[in-house]
């Protein structure tokens, strides 16, 4: 009862110019501005809606009913979207000696928006908006003992805007009688911290211990759905 294959495709072009500046206020510190404009477009073709399976009688199902379903034929949505961003990132380096560093990181990320392409989903249900994110960190980068040990350390904490998530929505174009529907409405934040040692034990051996802890949650999670099975949760 399998149906056949689909003929489902995405392209995605992508651009990006970029430049960096970095200035010494002094031989201890320097300072770094970077940043990058992209453009994207994608084109898409999927499944909307989806090979349905037929419960009533028509007239390419003659005998199709609920114990006897038949796959419909499949109709095809065709889309595109395109989006730019600019995204900076300024650094700050402070030598405090020959081994030992500290940095201050802000940066803005990007994410493009785009289409749902799960077969099925309909065309209005599947648009998407970007995502966009801003990072913050704090390190030092150091070593000891001529070198032979290595300690590195930071903090960071990230918010994210415009979040990506799903819900299941009714829709009467669907044999199931629900389809996923895209939304931007909400936000979440990701903190912790990173610890990175080496030791050089001699020519032969090293070891190296890496930990890191992070805590993400939603800030906002505020999804608008009719749906019974989301209004209930």
């Amino acid at each position: 009862g399998a149906p056949p294959r689909a003929d489902e495709a995405k392209t995605t072009k992508h651009l990006g110019y970029y430049a960096t500046l970095e200035y010494s206020f002094t031989d201890a510190v320097t300072a770094q501005l970077e940043g990058r404009y992209s453009t994207e477009d994608f084109d898409y073709k999927w499944l909307s809606p989806a090979r349905s399976i037929a419960f009533a009688p028509t007239a390419l199902n003659p005998t199709a009913s609920a114990t006897n379903p038949q796959w419909v034929p499949a109709s095809y949505a065709v889309n595109n979207s395109s989006f730019n961003a600019f995204t900076p990132r300024a650094t700050l380096n402070w030598k405090l000696s020959p081994e030992m560093m500290l940095y201050g990181v802000v940066a803005k990320g990007f994410k493009s928006g785009g289409f749902i392409t799960l077969a099925g989903t309909p065309a209005d249900f599947a648009a998407f908006q970007p995502e966009t994110l801003m990072s913050y960190e704090i390190g030092a980068k150091t070593e000891w003992l001529d070198g032979r040990v290595l300690l590195n350390a930071n903090v960071f904490y990230m918010k994210n805007k415009d979040k990506l998530f799903t819900t299941l929505e009714p829709d009467t174009r669907s044999a199931t009688g629900t389809s996923l529907k895209a939304s931007n409405n909400s936000g979440a934040t990701s903190k912790g911290i990173e610890i990175e040692s080496a030791f050089v034990i001699n020519d032969s051996f090293s070891l190296s211990l890496q930990y890191t802890y992070t805590k993400a949650e939603y800030t906002r999670y505020a999804p608008l759905t009719t749906g019974t099975l989301g209004i209930a949760q």
